[in-house]
């Protein structure tokens, strides 16, 4: 069993303030945040000719607007080694076959990582908000890792595995004396597949149930079954501490620790 509540504060407030929209990129669309609801819409509603009238009501004269791309295609790069004119070369050649793109990459907080990631050059925002009004564009595992890096900790073991779930996948980031070893993402459809996928990341470390601490970034309502699947087999178990309440609207997005994230 899980010994008590452990809940670990974040040291930023990153919630979304007046005057400012958050777009988050999935596969399948994007969701619009502002400071009091959060939507959804279909790739297919955007055309260089048409818009949903909600989207354009924006004034992007007062709008400050952030791009946040939760494709889960990233590669961290030590920044002593990182070469933005090669940046395609971190990726895979079947991850690019037959797709139009442009790189983008982040610069961690600490400056000693890089995070480098792309977006399709023919992606259906950019026929409705151009580049030059969108204020910042980054990746959703950049502000995963920042606020991990930049949160308090305490009890923990030396080794430490963060977990960012989402609905259809989760994230995992490793660190080992506070240091960032690794990441890793995974496509689930169940609790079973989250527990499969989970044990195959420790066994590959050879991490006993004894040798790390488990830190969830936030703690949702729709998770609850993974939470209740893995106490089974850990104690040592923390919670970022979400920096809002849990809205239906948060329950409801795809990565609820990010939903209303502006960055």
């Amino acid at each position: 069993m899980e010994i008590g509540q452990k809940f670990l504060m974040q040291k930023e407030n990153r919630k979304i303030q007046e005057n400012e929209v958050s777009i988050h990129l999935f596969e399948d669309g994007y969701i619009f945040s502002d400071n009091i609801k959060s939507n959804y819409y279909k790739k297919s509603l955007f055309t260089k000719k048409n818009k949903p009238s909600e989207i354009e009501s924006i004034n992007l004269n007062e709008t400050k607007v952030s791009f946040i791309s939760f494709n889960k295609t990233s590669v961290f790069v030590p920044s002593i080694i990182f070469n933005e004119i090669s940046q395609k070369s971190y990726f895979k050649k079947s991850t690019l076959n037959n797709i139009k793109f442009k790189t983008y990459f982040d610069k961690l907080n600490s400056n000693d990582i890089v995070n480098t990631f792309f977006l399709k050059e023919n992606e259906a925002l950019f026929n409705i908000f151009p580049q030059k009004k969108i204020s910042i564009i980054t990746h959703y595992k950049t502000i995963l890792l920042n606020t991990i890096i930049n949160c308090e900790k305490e009890s923990y073991n030396d080794k430490v595995v963060y977990l960012n779930l989402q609905k259809k996948s989760f994230d995992i980031f490793y660190f080992i004396n506070n240091k960032f070893n690794l990441s890793n993402s995974f496509n689930i459809n169940n609790t079973d597949e989250f527990l499969y996928y989970f044990f195959y990341f420790t066994e590959q470390f050879n991490l006993d149930s004894n040798s790390f601490s488990i830190v969830f970034l936030g703690k949702f309502e729709t998770f609850k079954t993974l939470y209740s699947a893995i106490r089974d087999f850990q104690t040592n178990i923390f919670f970022l501490n979400n920096s809002i309440k849990n809205n239906d609207y948060v329950d409801k997005h795809p990565s609820p620790f990010l939903a209303n994230y502006f960055c």
